[in-house]
């Protein structure tokens, strides 16, 4: 289970202005200052600090100029929990996306295809001397100018996974009504104080590669493998409205993406990746309801 810290301020003008810069395409409603923030409660008792084990499962669906559309089951697990705002008077609820995974996913290109956090393979390259001539030998390679140093690949290796992904619970509007949704895809604390523009970055060449983007923040490869190709998407704050269930886990709270949660491609080679779906959303221990709380005010 994920124990670092990513930061999960009360908002205000300040962090207002952070948050706008790590969103791409769409702008979640702020919370007044006079309004606490969202807590969560498990089977209707307010959680304090202590990690609770959640689960989902449901639908997901990405779509983009690159990859067609692909529709997949998705699993997921997790932790949620309280914790003060930064005014030091109320408790905000937080949590972490820590394991993502899709399933039985179609592709209108007809070919197979999966989303995964974990990244493309990281190939290891080192110099060595080859011949110029793709024909001949090392060996046969004698003549002046015949050889050359070049960078080769040693060895291939996994990349670690994009996960965990921080959330946390805020005010959004919908339908011109204020719901509970979880933001998921914080850049951890330390990052995030640095001001280097959170989930989303733009350099000298347009937008960064998915290597320079910081860790809380989320990464989808998108994989064709037969094809091949992959094809890896990033950014943060993707607003997931929370509709409670009611009595107990068997009436599961559900995560919906109603506005569409973009991400953008490594450099901007592949366009954005359009993300829609729907999960049930439980505590995974016995079940339990998970509810996101609306303090009194």
């Amino acid at each position: 289970m994920y124990t670092g810290e990513w930061t999960f301020p009360r908002r205000s003008a300040g962090v207002a202005a952070l948050l706008a810069t790590v969103l791409l395409s769409f702008t979640p409603a702020l919370a007044r200052a006079e309004e606490p923030p969202y807590t969560f409660d498990s089977n209707g008792k307010v959680l304090g600090a202590g990690h609770v084990a959640t689960g989902g499962w449901g639908s997901e669906s990405f779509a983009g100029t690159a990859i067609g559309t692909i529709n997949c089951r998705l699993r997921f697990e997790g932790a949620v929990w309280n914790v003060p705002d930064t005014s030091g008077h109320d408790d905000i609820g937080v949590g972490a996306v820590e394991g993502w995974s899709t399933s039985s996913c179609a592709g209108t290109t007809g070919s197979p295809a999966f989303a995964t956090a974990e990244l493309p393979l990281e190939p290891e390259l080192r110099e060595a001397e080859v011949c110029t001539s793709e024909t001949k030998t090392l060996g046969e390679c004698t003549g002046e100018g015949e050889r050359e140093a070049r960078l080769l690949i040693a060895s291939v290796r996994r990349r670690a996974t994009s996960l965990p992904w921080g959330l946390v619970l805020e005010r959004c509007e919908r339908t011109e009504k204020e719901s509970p949704c979880q933001l998921v895809g914080r850049p951890t604390a330390k990052t995030l104080g640095t001001g280097d523009g959170g989930c989303y970055g733009t350099g000298a060449k347009g937008p960064l590669n998915y290597t320079e983007i910081p860790a809380g923040c989320i990464k989808i490869d998108i994989v064709y493998p037969v094809i091949p190709m992959e094809t890896v998407f990033y950014g943060g704050s993707q607003e997931w409205y929370e509709v409670n269930g009611v009595k107990n886990g068997l009436q599961a709270s559900k995560l919906k993406l109603i506005e569409p949660g973009n991400l953008q491609s490594t450099e901007g080679a592949a366009g954005e990746l359009i993300m829609g779906g729907e999960t049930k959303f439980v505590g995974a221990a016995a079940l339990q309801l998970i509810q996101a709380s609306d303090p009194p005010h």
